[in-house]
């Protein structure tokens, strides 16, 4: 049975934006605006209603709902304001959750754009399919319960908004032309102005709401006026101790080092984060990122700062599987990758994707003159692939290096840099919110990275690799070994696409031969020829 919501209020934007994701997974979707007719029909055939209004016609909404109880049904408010609207919704139907975008309606898809979802308990299976939809669009659903999502946006927004319209308002007032405060503009006031911008280009009535019927905002709004008043008595007294202690104060919270977010909800929820997440090298917007959404768009990253930690957290079994990069194109062998393997030797390679490498330039504002571009930040790899282009265009610019690529989009946008740009993925960019200068940067078209799969235990799903890894370990050096080892491919007629040594950290002299054999998982001719190598020394298969 073909499921079907209304969506009330979905003529702007953010509607459209819904009823394209909904639709692409299988959803109808009736748009219900003031003129629409046949209003009560589409509501009576609709598993679930949506609200997409503003907060000051939310009461209007309901008003016009059919008069029949609706209990049956799931209504979902996508307001910024639960616990009122909750004792609304409720009289209407006992099925309510509460679905809340934390971005514009500029955006154009929900690609690592955060959702708060604040359900009731014992959903109907039509919200179960909702969010299965943001769930492959790869939304970052973040749940919450109604208390906890007013006061965050009581906080996130109500305050920070209020506070941006009121500098807005004082520097109008100064006298100062437009042109003047851009001329003397600071990073730090740029930032400022563009969060003022951004604001402006949304009608009054969106923000007024967010202040006006939040009621856990009225006593934040007491204590940030008083804080203004103690901080204005502090300057004009010239008090520098009472200035340090608050600023002491501010650093400690500001500065304070948390565990990382995604062992921290590991260890306070009985939910079983190892079957849904993949660890990936971190941060968000990394190739690593990029190749984990074309393998298996319906899991979740978890991020690690180093390729040991991630194959640390899959032998632990914290979580089930890693997607780690093992050769490039240019670069060649990944070492921490085939290292890794060979040293937790009960996990292997289930599953493979090929990602091309293509890089882009980014900025905190693309409308910057290239003359006034002083820093190039990076890894040094992707500066390196992008050599030519960046010698061509930016010729006079300092190469800052970055552990990650990602690394260099994040410190971009956190430190509002006006003189600087980022090289790295386009995905990277879009999460980031920066402004792609150029893309396809790269001096060789053709880069590619190989990321490979790495499990404990075998995936539920079949699955077969189109080659067989495995490690050598010699017994004893002697003349003619590797030539009698590639005589066991050769007498099979099996091909070897890899071949290459590492030292076996044992003693100076000793290796490791990895080889790359084009033997599927369900070849017959496998277990012979492994019976055969094991003449030579220790045999490690490294692939399923």
């Amino acid at each position: 049975m073909e499921s079907t919501i209304s969506i009330i209020g979905g003529e702007g934007k953010m509607g459209q934006l819904m009823k394209k994701v909904f639709t692409k997974h299988g959803i109808r979707v009736y748009i219900i605006g003031r003129t629409t007719k046949q209003k009560t029909r589409m509501l009576k055939s609709s598993h679930a209603i949506l609200f997409s209004v503003p907060l000051s016609e939310f009461q209007t909404a309901l008003r016009g709902l059919p008069q029949k109880p609706l209990h049956n049904k799931l209504l979902v408010d996508c307001s910024s304001l639960v616990l009122a609207n909750k004792k609304l919704l409720e009289k209407h139907s006992k099925n309510v959750a509460f679905l809340h975008c934390l971005f514009g309606p500029d955006v154009g898809n929900l690609h690592e754009q955060r959702i708060i979802v604040s359900p009731n308990n014992n959903m109907p299976p039509i919200f179960h399919r909702l969010l299965n939809a943001l769930h492959k669009e790869r939304a970052n659903i973040i749940y919450a319960t109604h208390a906890q999502h007013d006061k965050m946006m009581a906080l996130v927004q109500a305050l920070s908004h209020h506070s941006a319209i009121a500098l807005a308002k004082t520097l109008h007032e100064s006298g100062a032309t437009r042109k003047e405060l851009d001329d003397f503009a600071t990073l730090t006031f740029s930032l400022y102005t563009a969060l003022i911008e951004r604001i402006a280009e949304q009608p009054a009535e969106v923000w007024a709401g967010i202040q006006f019927y939040n009621p856990l905002f009225i006593p934040l709004l007491g204590q940030y006026q008083k804080n203004i008043k103690e901080l204005g008595r502090i300057i004009q007294q010239k008090n520098q101790k009472a200035f340090q202690n608050v600023f002491e104060e501010i650093r400690s919270f500001w500065h304070q080092k948390e565990p990382k977010a995604f062992f921290a909800t590991l260890r306070e929820t009985k939910h079983d984060f190892s079957a849904t997440h993949v660890a990936v090298l971190g941060p968000q917007g990394t190739f690593s990122h990029e190749a984990l959404i074309v393998w298996r768009p319906e899991c979740k990253p978890a991020f690690f700062d180093t390729i040991s930690e991630a194959f640390d957290a899959i032998y632990s079994g914290k979580l089930r599987q890693a997607l780690l990069p093992l050769e490039n194109s240019l670069e060649g062998t990944v070492r921490e990758t085939i290292d890794g393997l060979y040293r937790h030797k009960t996990l292997k390679i289930i599953g493979e994707v090929v990602l091309p490498v293509k890089q882009c330039l980014a900025g905190y504002d693309a409308r910057v003159s290239p003359h006034n571009i002083k820093y190039i930040y990076s890894h040094p790899q992707a500066l390196s692939q992008c050599r030519k282009y960046l010698a061509a265009h930016y010729p006079r610019t300092i190469h800052m290096l970055t552990p990650s690529t990602a690394m260099a989009f994040k410190k971009i946008k956190n430190e509002a840099r006006l003189d600087a740009f980022a090289v790295g993925p386009a995905l990277a960019a879009e999460i980031y919110g920066l402004s792609v200068v150029a893309r396809d940067i790269q001096d060789k078209p053709n880069n590619k990275t190989l990321f490979v799969a790495i499990a404990k235990k075998p995936p539920q799903y079949p699955a077969t690799m189109p080659y067989l890894f495995l490690t050598i370990h010699p017994r004893k050096d002697r003349p003619g070994l590797l030539y009698d080892i590639l005589g066991v491919f050769k007498k099979g007629g099996i091909n070897l696409s890899k071949i290459e040594s590492r030292p076996s950290q044992e003693k100076l002299g000793s290796y490791i031969f990895y080889l790359k054999a084009d033997l599927s998982s369900n070849d017959r001719r496998r277990s012979a020829v492994i019976q055969s190598l094991r003449r030579f020394g220790a045999v490690t298969i490294l692939s399923i």
